[in-house]
């Protein structure tokens, strides 16, 4: 349902209605009329600060522009930055990584020393039980040469008495 229209129905309605209808239109006048007689001087400071207000408002997408190509290089600067710190990081590691690989060759090569010296160490055992076992003969008399031979003919001579040459008997044969 539709809602009619209110109507002053009064006299003193009518008379409200039209007074606040000349005020308003004489407050219209009034401020028309002001602004037609204001001085040169206030003029220019209107038309100053409209310009201004419109060179800001031409000028806010250049300052947004330049707002975003600094904060891309921060951006940029803290990649770059990071960039270096992992460079540095890399490189340390890889300072680390040859350091223990230099350790592990010198390792290796004290291992491998170590083994031949144990080996030198078991032919002088060998040769001075040798030298024990001939009986008179002098280990200064043999050269190491000399010595291992005779270790060797020694250790044979002890195979063949004993028999077993060190090997399992063969299937078969008891």
């Amino acid at each position: 349902m539709q809602e009619t229209p209110t109507y002053p129905h009064t006299v003193a309605q009518w008379v409200y209605m039209v007074l606040v209808g000349l005020t308003l239109y004489g407050g219209g006048l009034i401020t028309a009329w002001a602004k037609r007689k204001r001085e040169p001087a206030e003029v220019a400071k209107i038309d100053a600060e409209t310009a201004h207000q419109r060179l800001t408002t031409e000028l806010m997408p250049v300052d947004i522009a330049k707002q975003t190509l600094r904060e891309l290089r921060d951006v940029s600067d803290l990649a770059e930055r990071r960039r270096k710190a992992w460079a540095a990081r890399e490189d340390r590691l890889i300072g680390q990584r040859n350091h223990w690989q230099h350790q592990a060759i010198i390792f290796e090569r004290r291992a491998v020393q170590a083994e031949a010296d144990a080996q030198a160490a078991i032919m002088f055992v060998d040769q001075m039980h040798a030298a024990a076992n001939l009986k008179g003969v002098r280990l200064a008399d043999y050269t190491p040469k000399q010595l291992k031979d005779e270790i060797d003919r020694m250790k044979k001579e002890e195979e063949d008495v004993s028999g077993d040459n060190g090997k399992w008997p063969e299937s078969g044969t008891s």
